[in-house]
């Protein structure tokens, strides 16, 4: 009976310190991989400021382009710069059933072809031009042109200023779009 305690006794230690050794392994690894991995961080960690500083450097100069129902358009971020093309087709057909009888052909007749440009210029300029070339011939159907100056607002204050020397504010008014 005693050999057999002494057996159990042997063989616990023995797992214990077989334990004890493969919890130290572990953390041996562990260690390793996380110096490992502050290594790669602290090497990343300034690319990804660098990437993140031309990002932001970039956004001011990408376009904003969009398509929808309204056509097509390209501007800047801050849409003081835009182009828009639209466009408008009109076309009528005529089929006849029996050609024989009427003496008609059948056809399609392009009666409206009318695209259209719209230009913004640093929100100080404004034109669009629309021709027509329905029909087969060329009209002019549409064309302006907008200057949009900066708003002037002079305003004086008996109490700070004299009369004589007024604040020019340059800017837009709370009614107005810039």
């Amino acid at each position: 009976m005693f050999t057999r305690t002494l057996q159990a006794g042997v063989l616990v230690s023995l797992l214990h310190a077989a334990s004890t050794m493969a919890q130290t392994a572990d953390v041996t690894d562990l260690q390793r991989r996380l110096e490992e991995q502050e290594r790669k961080t602290a090497v990343l960690e300034p690319k990804l400021e660098i990437k993140d500083e031309t990002t932001k450097a970039a956004l001011p100069s990408t376009p904003v382009i969009k398509a929808g129902s309204k056509g097509f358009s390209i501007a800047s971020q801050d849409n003081a710069n835009g182009i828009k093309f639209r466009g408008l087709v009109r076309i009528d057909g005529r089929n006849f059933t029996d050609n024989s009888n009427m003496g008609g052909a059948d056809q399609w007749q392009a009666t409206r072809v009318r695209p259209w440009v719209e230009v913004t210029l640093y929100n100080f300029v404004d034109f669009r031009i629309m021709p027509d070339f329905g029909r087969g011939r060329t009209v002019l159907q549409d064309a302006w042109s907008a200057c949009n100056p900066p708003r002037i607002s002079a305003s004086s204050s008996a109490a700070t200023r004299p009369a004589s020397r007024p604040t020019v504010i340059w800017g837009c008014s709370s009614a107005a779009t810039c």
